[in-house]
């Protein structure tokens, strides 16, 4: 799985460093990030190591839009921890990136949401 997404705020490191973050407190069977993905179906006890070793978040060479910051983010590997992990992107980490750093996914057929985000990135 690989997904293209503009961010209208924030930069690349910001987002490593909040998935980090995330990464250490959902391996933490103690902590509230945990429990909330148990209860989503999420089988996080088959996570180890860092998010790198699942999740690859680069910045986009060729952005579609001219003037949009736009990242990629690929799952590594095609083992069962690395579905969960996209299951930890989708449920956990997209929703933190969308709500922080206005991450939008980028739309190649219409360009639409890659139009809208890019505004967006020239306002700030």
């Amino acid at each position: 799985m690989s997904q293209r997404y503009v961010m209208a705020k924030g930069t690349i490191a910001d987002l490593n460093r909040e998935a980090a973050a995330m990464w250490k407190e959902l391996l933490d069977p103690a902590s509230q990030l945990h429990q909330d993905a148990r209860k989503k179906g999420i089988a996080v006890e088959r996570l180890n190591g860092n998010y790198t070793d699942y999740l690859k978040i680069e910045k986009a060479h060729a952005p579609i839009v001219p003037g949009a910051y736009e990242i990629l983010i690929a799952v590594i590997g095609s083992t069962a921890a690395a579905k969960v992990a996209r299951d930890v992107w989708n449920e956990l980490f997209l929703p933190w990136a969308k709500n922080k750093l206005g991450l939008t996914k980028a739309s190649t057929s219409s360009g639409k949401n890659l139009k809208t985000a890019a505004k967006k990135t020239k306002k700030k």
